[in-house]
């Protein structure tokens, strides 16, 4: 996928688009090969699974929350839902990437083991690829050195053309166990946006009732600035 200028489109809008158009022809039949969406970290490019893939949106505010391991960058607001983040990079043991503008977020889903509803974590990545199809007899094993990363979180090795991507194995990456510590940050996240929201309720309220009782009071004084002018009146007469 080529990257031009901001100006032109957004790079995260038109990655979602490309997943969901395989996705559609993954279910159509009309590929054979799996669809793995390629990134970079740090100048080195890896795949993951699309059908993982939920959408891919610009980078946007992430909220830091204390006391978790150093790759977990913090959860951020989507539609509502409050979503852990993870730095790629610090999760690959390596430095922590710059912000740019093509910096993107991945919103992975997740199903945890022994439960049907899925669960959705957000990786951050330094610049988005493209779609590429690997079939089968191109998926190597591997290596058990000479990675970058921890060998356990590839896969495989991915044929494309004449190069080898790492694709990797979003489990081991993403695992549940070690983020399960953020069902305790989520409360308190959730909790503190109900305190903020019933705080807004309760301000809105009292705005209404002084506006109200402004509306009584301007009206008491039109009724003694009405009576006075009556008794006034009688008092001329």
């Amino acid at each position: 996928m080529e990257t031009t200028t901001e100006e032109e489109f957004d790079i995260a809008a038109l990655a979602t688009e490309s997943v969901e158009r395989s996705k559609e022809e993954l279910r159509e039949g009309t590929v054979n090969e799996q669809q793995f969406l390629t990134f970079t970290i740090k100048n080195d490019l890896y795949g993951i699974d699309i059908l993982h893939v939920k959408e891919i949106l610009s980078h946007i505010e992430i909220a830091r929350v204390p006391m978790t391991p150093e790759y977990i960058k913090g959860v951020m607001n989507l539609r509502g839902n409050v979503v852990p983040v993870i730095d790629l990079a610090k999760r690959f043991e390596q430095k922590t990437s710059q912000i740019t503008r093509l910096t993107c977020i991945i919103v992975i889903e997740l199903r945890q083991e022994g439960l049907e509803e899925k669960t959705d974590i957000g990786i951050v990545v330094d610049t988005i690829d493209q779609v590429v199809g690997i079939a089968e007899n191109n998926m190597e094993k591997s290596p058990e050195f000479g990675a970058k990363i921890r060998p356990e979180f590839i896969d495989f090795m991915g044929k494309v053309e004449d190069s080898f991507i790492p694709v990797i194995n979003i489990t081991k990456v993403l695992n549940i166990e070690e983020l399960s510590n953020f069902d305790i940050a989520k409360n308190k996240l959730n909790t503190e946006k109900k305190k903020l929201i019933k705080e807004a309720e309760n301000k809105a309220l009292n705005q209404i009732e002084n506006k109200k009782d402004d509306n009584e009071n301007t009206q008491d004084i039109k009724d003694i600035k009405d009576t006075n002018d009556q008794n006034s009146a009688e008092d001329e007469n």
